[in-house]
């Protein structure tokens, strides 16, 4: 019986060794279409996130110094942002659209699940307040899943940040891995979920709990926030965008709150 269990309790982290690694290192693409904004001028920009890993960027300049950073979603990069970055610069916004790290251009040898990311979205926000062309006080950030959490955490961090829209946020790091845990790697979220995302903190020495946006958003102060999500979202549950909007200063205005009950999941 000893041998047994201690033989599944083997199996069981090795399934999630593998877990891990499959969740840390996706397979990115882009997922844009239709591809809007390939024909603006990008100025690449290099910087240095905290840990030393390097980040790619473009600066789009535009008729105005308002700024607006642009993060992408899990397994996606900057180049999935074009289509926002157009139709913002049409309105005279300038753009920086950030590759996180492990993504499109940057270097980094895992996603690490918004650990390390805050970091990266630290460093963006710092070097944009250095450029002489942004007004270090009229900064925006839109992000779309991964993104859009990584969006609310950077206004609560920065006092420069006066808007945020985030599409398709999640309320916390666990609260994604436990919606696509099975998605992702075909395993039972009980209770592969919660020990890859242990073996994914000890391995990059990052800690989930710090990535709550439910918890967070309570911070914002001059700050305007939009929350966007699908009622119908697959993939991070609308429920997760009512926390979020639970928890946000008010005053404020819930829109979905008016729909009809039925067009609810």
């Amino acid at each position: 019986m000893g041998a047994t269990l201690l033989t599944l309790l083997g199996s069981l982290v090795a399934l999630a060794l593998w877990a891990a690694h499959a969740a840390t290192t996706p397979r990115h693409g882009v997922f844009d279409a239709p591809r809007l904004g390939d024909s603006l001028p990008r100025e690449p920009v290099w910087l240095t996130s905290r840990d030393g890993t390097r980040l790619a960027a473009w600066f789009i300049a535009g008729r105005r110094r308002t700024t607006a950073l642009s993060l992408h979603g899990y397994t996606a990069c900057k180049d999935a942002m074009l289509s926002h970055a157009a139709f913002l610069h049409a309105a005279g916004y300038s753009l920086f659209l950030l590759d996180l790290r492990a993504c499109g251009e940057s270097q980094g040898r895992a996603v690490t699940l918004s650990g390390r990311e805050r970091e990266d979205v630290a460093a963006a926000l710092t070097y944009l307040r250095t450029r002489p062309d942004v007004n270090p006080d009229q900064l925006g950030v839109l992000g779309l899943s991964l993104g859009g959490a990584l969006a609310i955490l950077a206004a609560c961090d920065t006092p420069g940040v006066r808007a945020v829209v985030a599409e398709s946020a999640f309320r916390s790091v666990r609260s994604a891995v436990r919606q696509n845990f099975r998605r992702f790697t075909r395993l039972p979220s009980v209770p592969c979920a919660e020990l890859t995302l242990r073996l994914t903190e000890r391995r990059h020495r990052v800690r989930a709990d710090r990535v709550a946006p439910e918890r967070e958003v309570a911070r914002l102060r001059g700050c305007a926030l939009l929350l966007i999500h699908a009622v119908d979202d697959a993939i991070i549950s609308v429920a997760d965008a009512r926390a979020i909007y639970r928890r946000a200063p008010e005053p404020k205005e819930c829109g979905w709150c008016r729909a009809p009950r039925t067009r609810w999941p």
